[in-house]
């Protein structure tokens, strides 16, 4: 028979907030955005560089609005950088061919590969950063005519935002008018 020992109740420990190693201080934050401006990293990153909670910072920025503001255009700034990052992998072919032992160019799929993850990964950021400079862009027209294709055929579509009209194109379809 195996015996169990009855644990103690015991009372939920309350979480005091641990204070941050460094107070907040114009060199710090500037040493922050120097790293995600020089060097295109995350503010979480950078924070823990510095010995600073991410959390603490971002307390920091909701309480300063000039901070907030700072935050804001070091954000819209290393989004820049990472976009003209992009460009520098693209364009850099340094390591496409490697040679083999005969001396014979071989191509680098590893190399390539990679680049096209790292261009992708900062393709989606950007989009999801500032979607209205990087995003997808999809544009409506109402009350348009549209003209799709198909590998059957062309299909024309009038769009409409009238309900009225859009029931009638609608029956019109159907009896086959349009």
């Amino acid at each position: 028979m195996v015996s169990y020992l009855k644990e103690k109740h015991q009372e939920p420990k309350i979480k005091k907030p641990r204070p941050s190693r460094q107070k907040k201080t114009p060199e710090l934050i500037e040493k922050i955005f120097n790293h995600m401006l020089e060097n295109g990293r995350s503010m979480i990153w950078s924070c823990k560089t510095e010995g600073i909670s991410p959390g603490s910072f971002i307390g920091w920025v909701q309480e300063d609005k000039k901070l907030a503001e700072q935050y804001t255009y070091a954000l819209r700034a290393r989004t820049e950088y990472l976009s003209e990052q992009m460009l520098d992998i693209a364009t850099d072919a340094t390591e496409d061919d490697i040679f083999d032992a005969n001396g014979n160019r071989l191509c680098n799929r590893e190399w390539i590969n990679r680049s096209r993850l790292r261009i992708d990964t900062l393709k989606w950021h950007l989009s999801k950063t500032l979607p209205k400079k990087y995003g997808d862009h999809l544009q409506v027209d109402s009350n348009s005519n549209a003209s799709v294709t198909h590998s059957g055929g062309t299909v024309n579509v009038n769009i409409s935002t009238d309900p009225v009209q859009a029931s009638r194109d609608y029956q019109d379809f159907i009896k086959g008018k349009k």
